[in-house]
């Protein structure tokens, strides 16, 4: 899992969402000196919760036999 620490955006024109993954687009797209560190009161990334909902998935569920 690639899970960090909760960062959000400082920059007025992006979405009021904060990330705790490495591997979100959006979150990358986000310039390290625009990132503040915490949830800035904001909502969770739904990237972010996709990738961790995978991640999950696949250690949860084993492949199936075929």
């Amino acid at each position: 899992m690639t899970n960090a620490p909760r960062w959000h955006s400082t920059v007025a024109t992006d979405r009021p969402l904060y990330h705790n993954d490495s591997r979100c687009p959006e979150g990358q797209a986000v310039a390290l000196k625009n990132r503040r560190p915490g949830d800035g009161g904001r909502d969770a990334c739904p990237h972010c919760l996709a990738l961790l909902m995978a991640t999950l998935k696949d250690r949860l569920i084993p492949p199936s036999a075929e």
